[in-house]
């Protein structure tokens, strides 16, 4: 019969969580008093697939029955489930009952404990459970003080103690190397505070550990404390790391050299890293570009921007993009030197599509301070590329020199590109004259932009609506405007939202009939365009409310099925500020429709369900 028992809770369990309903559970629960052990561990089983689901207060306190089950393995089974059931779990009860777990008779407890506390991580962090797991790093058993090591590094900072980080010290000679490791993981978990004289000079041994799995957890131990650990002796051990056989200890090694900042920032700390560019292995060279991209200004020599150019050309695609951001990083720290400038102009011509990129972006980040004639002419011809990123790159980098790089040749280079074949260009380009603003405003340069409001492509015809509204700060014709006014119908929302911004920001020189009717039609459109429209509406000035006009404009926004609304203001001291104000206050209103009488002066009354707000006459 108990296999029938077995083989039921073993088919619960196969359904996982979607099975975890209460007269499951509640089965699973008689199923854990039952009299065969083995009916009592297949139970906990079926427990462990629902996961917290079953994190239900009658399941704890079944669970912390069986926890002082004879059956040992049923015991170590309980604590399975308390740690699948997670942190809803670690109530004060049951942290205690696993405290007294950790002195256990069978070491696969004392293990099992050890694994829930570290899952219910500083929920768990009593005083009482410390000092147990304190001295559960002393145990017969390897796998128990490893379990203890990882626990008490998730307890983090609450456990930085004297007795802790002495006893860490400690497990850092155990014989056994997966308690070493945990040590180090433990230490570096704790954080800065864990950064003792004592600890650093400990994970400096470890880093010579016969263990590759101990050197590489104290190289991250080391790159959590950062510049703290930035000794001349761990320094040198880093550097000796560097050379290691393990790909993992390598990479551990730049990324603590890289945590440590200006104080790592040694020659030969540089050059290792420099070295390091070349390894053999993708994720070492990534590491080494990142540390490089931290010491900023200071790794800026010439051997290493060219290696970090080089590497903008490799096979591995993290790297590639790891250079690029050390490279972008360089520009934003770096003073523009001659040196600099001159490697990243001749970086314009190389073979690889990828360094010309990554010159392109690393002259655009260092901003007005490299617009000479030089790096524009290089930029001018960039923008002739024959890979698409590059001349991407090229724009952006002329739109980051800002007026300095407004030239005849700019602008044509500029036009050129809004013809390009590929939209992210044209995109660019308008974005680029626009930035130039007024300065680049001529009827060339308009006219082409104007064209681009007719792209098939929605962020061309986007862009091109933010570049006209700065083109024409000054004079806005009525071609601009009705190309505008198109667009508020476009099929592309980011088009018809770009529309809205453009007119609002042009403001009264806007503010046509077409164009205020627009608008008000676009009231009745999605909640983005709605919101442009709006902000757009309140920045057309007086025009919106020129008194001959204004009844047209309040019988659009009634949006009456009867013909509109007709109010006479004839008895109103100031008419065209009461339906200023009536239409301002409907323009930041949220909801639609609202029931009220309109009144002035007793002249004229009118009850209806209208879109104006209701106020106060």
């Amino acid at each position: 019969m108990s296999d029938v028992r077995k083989g039921a809770c073993v088919a619960l369990g196969i359904l996982g969580e979607k099975g975890a309903t209460k007269e499951v559970i509640k089965g699973l629960l008689t199923a854990l008093s039952d009299v065969e052990s083995s009916v009592k561990v297949t139970a906990c089983n079926a427990l462990i697939r629902f996961g917290e689901k079953a994190a239900t207060e009658e399941v704890i306190q079944r669970l912390l029955a069986a926890l002082s089950d004879q059956a040992c393995y049923v015991r170590e089974r309980v604590c399975k489930v308390l740690k699948n059931l997670g942190e809803k779990a670690a109530t004060e009860e049951v942290v205690k009952a696993l405290y007294t777990a950790l002195g256990d008779k069978n070491w696969s407890v004392r293990q099992a404990a050890c694994e829930v506390l570290a899952r219910f991580s500083e929920q768990a962090a009593t005083e009482e459970v410390i000092r147990g797991l304190l001295a559960a790093l002393s145990d017969v058993k390897t796998s128990v003080r490893e379990g203890a090591c990882k626990a008490l590094g998730r307890f983090g900072v609450r456990t930085v103690t004297e007795d802790v980080i002495r006893t860490f010290l400690s497990a850092l000679s155990d014989e056994i190397c997966d308690v070493r490791k945990g040590a180090c993981i433990a230490l570096g978990n704790l954080g800065e505070k864990a950064a003792t004289q004592d600890v650093i000079k400990g994970l400096f041994t470890a880093l010579s550990d016969v263990k590759r799995s101990v050197r590489e957890a104290a190289c991250k131990a080391l790159a959590r404390f950062g510049e703290q650990a930035a000794t001349e002796e761990v320094i040198r051990g880093l550097l000796v790391a560097l050379s290691d056989v393990e790909t993992s200890v390598r990479e551990g090694a730049c990324k603590a050299l890289g945590r440590f900042g200006k104080k790592g920032a040694t020659v030969a700390v540089i050059e290792a890293l420099f070295t390091a560019l070349s390894d053999k292995e993708k994720f070492v060279r990534l590491s080494a570009c990142i540390a490089l991209g931290n010491f900023g200004e200071k790794a800026a020599t010439e051997e290493v921007i060219k290696r970090l150019l080089s590497a903008l050309s490799d096979e591995s695609y993290f790297v590639k993009e790891g250079a690029h951001k050390v490279l972008a990083h360089i520009g934003e720290k770096r003073a523009a030197t001659e040196e600099v400038i001159r490697i990243l102009l001749s970086a314009l011509s190389d073979e690889m599509s990828d360094v010309r990129k990554g010159a392109c972006v690393a002259l655009g980040n260092f901003g007005k301070k490299v617009a000479t004639e030089e790096v524009i002419k290089g930029l001018l011809t960039a923008l002739n590329d024959k890979e698409k990123f590059v001349r991407l790159g090229a724009c952006k980098t002329l739109g980051h020199l800002g007026g300095k790089a407004l030239t005849d040749k700019v602008i044509e280079a500029g036009l050129s590109a809004l013809n390009n074949e590929n939209s992210y260009v044209q995109a660019t380009a308008c974005r680029i004259l626009a930035g130039f603003g007024k300065k680049a405003e001529s009827e060339v340069v308009v006219k082409v932009v104007l064209s681009a409001l007719k792209d098939r492509h929605g962020k061309v015809k986007v862009a091109a609506c933010h570049a006209l509204e700065r083109l024409v700060e000054s004079t806005a014709t009525k071609e601009m405007i009705n190309a505008l006014f198109t667009a508020l119908r476009d099929k592309n929302l980011s088009v018809r939202v770009a529309a809205c911004e453009a007119l609002g920001n042009l403001g009264e020189k806007a503010a046509t009939e077409e164009v205020i009717k627009g608008l008000l039609t676009a009231l009745g459109d999605v909640e983005a365009v709605r919101e442009g429209a709006r902000k757009a509406i309140a920045c057309l000035g007086e025009k919106l409310v020129d008194f001959n006009g204004i009844n047209g404009v309040v019988n659009l926004m009634l949006n009456s099925p009867s013909g509109g609304l007709h109010i006479s203001f004839l008895g109103h001291p100031n008419p065209v500020t009461e339906i200023s104000r009536r239409i301002f206050a409907f323009l930041t209103c949220k909801d639609r429709l609202f029931s009220e009488t309109v009144s002035f002066d007793g002249v004229h009354r009118v009850k209806r369900q209208s879109l104006l707000p209701k106020l106060e006459t």
